[in-house]
């Protein structure tokens, strides 16, 4: 493989991988398959393609959780910096390359943000002298200094994300890799990532990023890297892609912002209330003896109609987690009321409520329990009995058809990539058909068509008279596929409005919306 263009003669590569092929234990189809790869000192890679590519895959193995961690077959060689990772622990390795993985929950080691940020530090024998400085830099480029005293299993999914990202960058190992690093912030908080990432590079370090969205990083990148099928399918610089426009669109890669083929709706929501949220608040339990407890959720007032797609937006620890773990029972709230066809929800076991409601947590792991994808996407529907278990049978297939899972029916779901977890575990709820469908940031992992996919499927649920609630940052989706916008700051709700008139509201605050206080709207409630 020749040297990037900016080089005259070949420098060493400071990343080399001949002829790599693994194949994840319990999976009949090898996720990278004859891999061969050089990067060099001071590139920024951007890696992409679709869904269950092999993208975090060759991610783990550059780290050396492959082979080390993960059960599978392992061929050929990966080298980091001179060491080859079959012959080097994971800590030794950690010395040259960090890897932020898509799950921040998998990679929280201790209870306090600022002892997660230091335990690295302090693991690599950093002088403490120097640790306390490098904590507060680091959550600075992260947009993260209010989270240094907090708990972190009281933090929000994007909270977690960048107390993470934030985590490694302190430890300023020469190669970092950053797998949808942004995925789950939001718009300030991806800026200030980004601008992380630049002073990152100008300092030295060589940076990949795993990336569905890259226009974002296009204007830092080097070099892209576009995989398909375990194998790398275009290696080249970013101002060429401009030429690939069909082969982008096949593989759900998204060089420009995303404009997705729109679903109509196949008619307007009824009036009726289904699922009522009146004067609603929440305070979680004070857990630090220095912390001030304060509202997760304040005086919450909006209702739910059979036939909407709700987009739930606002910044990273907004309350919107929050506000869909009270809609489906598993917190109590401090006053307030939730009824579900005028009974209220807490009057009810959420054994009882899982019939109606069904909701889709951040993480795809909290929900995977079976052994093969087949029987988890039967798991609740043979626990509620909805529906015959004939007639479950039937649909089983054909939902995991409809989310591209079928292949792998007989495989263990915890082979399947991030995206193609979530998708499944959307799947195993779609089953029994639940009045009210709770999604918390279902786009994570999704390729451009996935994300078409899964909002086909959701519009045919709506238009069967389902009523769907779904939180994500992204005002393209928003747009496209919802009917109308709630807007949360600070556990408030400042925007309940038709998706048009609530995006022209955003704009508005543009500036301001995610991350400082935006001037408040008068939003009329009954």
């Amino acid at each position: 493989m020749s040297s990037p263009s900016n080089y005259t003669t070949s420098p060493p590569p400071v990343i080399q991988i001949s002829n790599l092929t693994y194949t994840y234990e319990g999976s009949d189809k090898s996720a990278l398959q004859e891999l061969n790869l050089e990067l060099y000192s001071g590139d920024f890679v951007i890696i992409a393609g679709p869904s269950g590519s092999g993208k975090s895959t060759l991610a783990r193995c550059l780290a050396g959780f492959i082979p080390h961690e993960y059960p599978g077959t392992f061929q050929g060689s990966v080298n980091v910096l001179e060491q080859e990772t079959k012959s080097h622990s994971i800590r030794d390795l950690a010395r040259s390359i960090s890897l932020i993985q898509q799950d921040p929950d998998n990679q929280l080691v201790t209870l306090n943000v600022r002892n997660e940020v230091a335990f690295g530090l302090e693991n690599f024998q950093y002088p403490s002298e120097a640790i306390k400085p490098q904590i507060e830099w680091a959550l600075k480029a992260v947009n993260g200094d209010n989270l240094r005293s907090r708990s972190t299993h009281t933090l929000s999914g994007g909270e977690k994300q960048k107390v993470v990202i934030a985590s490694f960058v302190a430890l300023q190992s020469p190669i970092v890799i950053f797998d949808e690093p942004t995925a789950r912030l939001d718009p300030q908080t991806t800026n200030e990532v980004i601008t992380t990432l630049q002073d990152l590079h100008k300092q030295g370090r060589t940076i990949l990023v795993i990336e569905h969205r890259i226009k974002p990083f296009l204007a830092l990148a080097s070099r892209i890297l576009l995989m398909n099928e375990g194998r790398i399918s275009y290696d080249g610089r970013p101002d060429q892609l401009s030429a690939l426009p069909t082969t982008l669109l096949n593989l759900g890669v998204a060089l420009h912002p995303l404009s997705y083929s729109e679903v109509v709706p196949s008619g307007a929501p009824h009036e009726q209330d289904l699922l009522k949220i009146r004067n609603l608040t929440f305070t979680y339990p004070r857990i630090e003896e220095q912390s001030t407890p304060r509202p997760a959720l304040q005086n919450l007032t909006f209702s739910l109609h059979p036939g909407e797609i709700v987009a739930l937006m606002g910044a990273n620890g907004s309350g919107k987690s929050t506000l869909l773990l009270q809609l489906m029972g598993l917190l109590t709230p401090d006053s307030g009321t939730i009824h579900l066809n005028q009974q209220n929800i807490h009057e009810q076991p959420v054994s009882q409520l899982a019939r109606s409601i069904g909701l889709i947590f951040q993480n795809p792991l909290h929900q995977l329990f079976a052994s093969t994808v087949k029987e988890e996407v039967l798991l609740a529907s043979k626990h509620l009995g909805i529906p015959e278990p004939n007639e479950a049978e039937l649909q089983a297939e054909k939902v995991l058809d409809a989310f591209g899972l079928l292949p792998y029916q007989d495989q263990s779901p915890y082979t399947l990539s991030l995206g193609e977890q979530r998708r499944l575990t959307i799947a195993s709820i779609l089953l029994h058909k639940p009045q009210v469908l709770l999604l918390d940031e279902p786009f994570i992992g999704q390729d451009y068509h996935n994300v078409h996919r899964l909002m086909t499927i959701v519009h045919e649920e709506a238009s069967q008279g389902s009523a769907i609630l779904l939180a994500t940052h992204d005002a393209a989706i928003t747009e496209t596929y919802c009917t109308r916008l709630l807007f949360l700051y600070d556990g408030r709700l400042l925007i309940d409005a038709p998706v048009k008139q609530g995006l022209e509201y955003l704009t508005m605050f543009e500036q301001t919306a995610y991350g400082h206080e935006p001037k408040l709207l008068e939003v009329e409630s009954e």
